[in-house]
């Protein structure tokens, strides 16, 4: 066991190494299977916003009755989300 901590790869490295491994993986599949695989990740994204927000709204409606600031806080986030769905 050595008391030395251990070192993390150089940033510019990882970012190297995944476009390669991106550049290998679509030179491996074929070219509908990467647009199905995008519609499928969008798919989800649009799923979790709409958890997202839907947990906001609910959690902003349970917070009126406790705490002003809570309520601010949670229609905040709400507001974000929003936002970004946009």
């Amino acid at each position: 066991m050595s008391d030395k901590p251990e070192s993390k790869p150089p940033l510019g490295l990882m970012i190297a190494g995944g476009l390669v491994v991106g550049l290998v993986a679509s030179a491996l599949l074929p070219r509908g299977t990467g647009r199905r695989l995008a519609k499928s990740a969008i798919a989800a994204a649009t799923v979790g916003s709409e958890a997202a927000a839907s947990f906001a709204k609910q959690a902003g409606e349970r917070a009126s009755g406790v705490s002003s600031s809570g309520a601010n806080l949670a229609r905040t986030a709400l507001d974000l989300l929003g936002s970004l769905r946009k």
